[in-house]
């Protein structure tokens, strides 16, 4: 995934007053109780722009527009991240641990 624009971020910071990570991948650290926490954040997040957009009775701006759009596709990340661990069948992230079998030996190395 791409990483997210520094202009960005700081437009998703001020406008939805959420911190939203340059890099995407980055999701993939989080524990699957703070997927969840983080996903309803950013939700709750944009649907107050929108409300404040609303109840001052006029149309999103350009900054509130790209502030918007950028929840949206860390909101995509996030999404991503809970497919990629229920088709893996786990909810917690896994360690990138390598394991080694030596051929022709009945030694296993870790």
């Amino acid at each position: 995934m791409k990483v997210f624009s520094e202009s960005d971020r700081l437009l998703a910071e001020k406008h939805l007053k959420v911190s939203i990570p340059s890099d995407p991948s980055e999701v993939g650290e989080l524990s699957w109780a703070s997927l969840h926490a983080e996903r309803r954040k950013v939700r709750d997040a944009s649907a107050a722009l929108l409300d404040r957009v609303k109840k001052d009775n006029r149309e999103i701006n350009k900054d509130e527009e790209s502030a918007f759009d950028m929840g949206m596709k860390y909101l995509d990340a996030i999404s991503e991240e809970f497919d990629r661990r229920s088709v893996a069948g786990v909810k917690e992230p896994e360690a990138d641990e390598v394991h080694r079998v030596s051929i022709g030996s009945k030694k296993t190395m870790n």
